[in-house]
């Protein structure tokens, strides 16, 4: 078979060292061809438009890397069942505002509480109603002292009750994540890649973008110690409020990288998710004997050990469908 890979800016799905080739993307791949008995050899093309291309030609077999699903595709292409899902993630060096997040905490369960002992307060104060006494004595002795241990259930369940009460009524965020439009609403972020799935991310958080045109680098050590969308991030980073790019991406980055990017992050993730697969073209002899492979190696748990090599624990599941 000939296989055709994308080496250009794909690290950690494809990574290029001469004419040898690995990354996740690469070892799964190599591992369904094992399990199959299929040979194969790699053909390197400049861009994914024209391996796309050459698969609809069928000037190529199979095509591995990073391919996203998409409906439009699937009139001239196949594609295997997925063997990695992902998500556009926003790194930055600004840090969540975790005061104002825990005051946030604090007013929300605040507010449960005063709820709470209002109830008590004020059935206290209608049971024990006496018009001859004395009003400030009456209104102290109506606060609620949970001296009687009998009522500790009812209590309990009043207390339950209101908490129910109030997350159905207020719906409140409860999170310490950023999570809300406000959180990135007029904010400049920078991205490069997937430009129709993340306009429309910058678009619903109204938010501003700014397309980055990145050189095409097939060099492994310079997309990661001189990662393009990194540099232009820390360049600019009074103008920049962060980037978008696969959370995969950023992660590798990262974790293989120099002091440089340190201060970098992932501050928000799961903004969009897309599914990759490889691709084949229309009614390729060899896709079902290569989806019946890569359900295999999921269910054996090679594709987590694969990612975990790369990326760490934190994306094992990843490739878990």
């Amino acid at each position: 078979m000939k296989v055709g890979v994308v080496s250009i800016n794909n690290s950690p799905y494809i990574i290029r060292n001469g004419d040898n080739y690995s990354g996740i993307s690469i070892d799964i791949w190599e591992t369904i061809a094992k399990k199959a008995n299929i040979e194969f050899s790699y053909v390197e093309i400049s861009d994914e438009e024209t391996a796309i291309q050459k698969i609809k030609s069928k000037e190529l077999d199979i095509l591995v890397g990073p391919y996203t699903i998409t409906s439009k595709r699937y009139q001239d292409i196949d594609y295997t069942i997925p063997y990695y899902y992902s998500d556009i993630s926003l790194a930055s060096s600004k840090k969540t505002k975790n005061l104002e997040n825990y005051l946030k905490l604090f007013k929300i369960f605040g507010s449960i509480i005063f709820l709470f002992m209002l109830i008590l307060f004020l059935n206290k104060f209608i049971v024990n109603f006496n018009v001859k006494a004395n009003f400030a004595d009456y209104f102290i002795n109506s606060i609620p002292d949970f001296k009687d241990r009998k009522l500790y259930i009812l209590y309990a369940i009043i207390f339950i009750c209101i908490v129910i009460i109030y997350i159905y009524t207020f719906e409140p965020d409860i999170s310490l994540n950023i999570s809300k439009k406000d959180s990135l609403k007029g904010k400049n972020l920078a991205y490069t890649i997937n430009k129709d799935m993340i306009e429309k991310i910058i678009k619903k958080n109204e938010a501003m973008g700014t397309l980055i045109k990145v050189k095409k680098v097939s060099d492994p050590i310079k997309q990661v110690q001189n990662n393009q969308l990194f540099d232009y991030y820390i360049n600019n980073i009074d103008k920049v409020y962060g980037f978008l790019d696969d959370s995969s991406k950023i992660a590798y980055v990262m974790n293989n990288n120099i002091s440089k990017y340190k201060n970098i992050d992932i501050i928000q993730n799961k903004l969009a998710y897309y599914l990759y697969a490889f691709v084949l073209p229309k009614k390729s002899e060899h896709l079902d004997i290569i989806n019946e492979k890569l359900r295999e190696a999921q269910s054996e748990k090679i594709n987590q050990i694969i990612v975990t090599k790369y990326l760490g624990p934190k994306f094992e599941n990843s490739v878990s469908f």
